[in-house]
């Protein structure tokens, strides 16, 4: 993987203001991750208020982290060579077919 540049953060940046206005309406209340979402302290409101309610009596635990680091990226490669190599983003690239270039 190759590191960074200022422009990528510039690129990056575009790219997020691009998506969020087209997104907006479909991005789950409970994206607590995003902006105006409510973050740690609103994600923990909703669990609490959601245990109280003896709905859901019980909270999973996940390991996303744990998960990708699992994935024999041998076989991966082999299935998706076209995938695998992550490049400065200011060379441009497609996404969600809209296609971004310098």
């Amino acid at each position: 993987m190759e590191s960074w540049e200022p422009r990528d953060r510039t690129v990056l940046q575009a790219i997020t203001r691009f998506l969020q206005a087209r997104v907006q309406g479909a991005l789950s209340r409970n994206c607590f991750h995003l902006k105006g979402h409510g973050g740690t302290k609103g994600a923990l409101d909703l669990i609490r208020s959601l245990l109280r309610s003896g709905r859901y009596p019980f909270v999973a635990r996940s390991d996303a982290r744990g998960y990708y680091a699992n994935i024999r990226h041998r076989i991966l490669r082999r299935q998706h060579p076209d995938k695998t190599f992550i490049g400065k983003v200011s060379h441009g690239f497609d996404f969600l077919g809209v296609d971004f270039q310098p």
